[in-house]
């Protein structure tokens, strides 16, 4: 068995189609599907039942595709670390950040780093918790700046700050005489929440059930910007990271502190423990670190 055949096998079945896979591959179908039996032929066992809308792989079909991505993504690393001895400050970086992040302090972390490192490339993918937890696993993703909860086996985890959430209110709104309210003073509010998938939405339906009732939400987003603007508009109110409104926030609402409880999150840095960290990563997260502490 040679690299090309986990290189062929992995196209075939992330492709779901044979034709598919020739045409990613630059080969021909037939010559494909022929490489395919004689991998079968070789490894004694049907790898994939075929038919005509798409292919299903057997089981020994789906021990080979575990094994052919983890041969494929640690020849990729082992590409990538050797052009990092080369030259560290050229390479690509990949990231998968939440919204809330985007629009409030990583401009200036991306900012300060490529005045050091112009000649890096950094890729930012907006994506929730979940998605960014999935492409970490999926390698599509070098690192992710996420809200940290628990332990994930294959991830290595590391908190950069734990934060308030803070509330924030239309001008209009009776809770503008406040600086500070209980959460069960807000049970008979309007919320605008962050979709599925966000896990700053969990930590806020968490902290309303603890005050003893069970959140009107009115409408979700997955933009902060989009919320910020319904909140404005007098639709709702909603809950916010304290970085959120630290960096870049239009002094157009009414900010509350919440106590009893006080919701928080833990904003970090997030990575697959099998994934090589270049100097360019490690660099990064100093980056990210170092503009916390100042």
């Amino acid at each position: 068995m040679e690299l090309r055949h986990f290189k062929y096998f992995e196209s075939i079945v992330r492709n779901k189609k044979i034709v598919k896979a020739a045409n990613e591959l630059h080969i021909s179908q037939p010559s494909l599907s022929m490489q395919l039996k004689a991998l079968e032929k070789e490894l004694g066992c049907t790898l994939i039942e075929r038919s005509r809308d798409e292919i299903k792989l057997t089981e020994p079909g789906i021990v080979l595709y575990k094994h052919a991505c983890r041969v494929l993504q640690q020849c990729k690393e082992a590409i990538q670390e050797i052009q990092d001895l080369k030259d560290v400050k050229f390479g690509e970086i990949h990231i998968g950040a939440l919204p809330t992040m985007v629009v409030s302090w990583l401009p200036q972390v991306l900012s300060n780093f490529k005045n050091t490192y112009p000649n890096v490339t950094i890729h930012i993918r907006e994506l929730d918790t979940q998605s960014i937890r999935d492409a970490l696993l999926n390698y599509d993703i070098h690192m992710g700046l996420t809200s940290l909860s628990g332990t994930e086996e294959s991830l290595i985890q590391m908190p950069v700050i734990d934060e308030e959430l803070l509330l924030i209110a239309s001008n209009k709104s009776w809770l503008t005489q406040y600086d500070k309210v209980n959460m069960a003073d807000l049970a008979n509010e309007s919320f605008i929440l962050h979709e599925s998938g966000y896990l700053l939405r969990q930590t806020i339906l968490d902290a309303c059930r603890t005050a003893g009732f069970e959140p009107i939400v009115a409408y979700e987003s997955g933009r902060v910007e989009t919320i910020r603007s319904f909140v404005s508009a007098g639709l709702g109110i909603a809950l916010i990271p304290e970085t959120s409104v630290k960096y870049g926030f239009k002094r157009d609402l009414k900010v509350i502190k919440v106590k009893n409880p006080t919701p928080r999150r833990v904003l970090g840095i997030s990575y697959h423990h099998n994934r090589y960290v270049s100097p360019g990563m490690n660099e990064f997260q100093n980056y990210v670190f170092s503009f916390f502490k100042s």
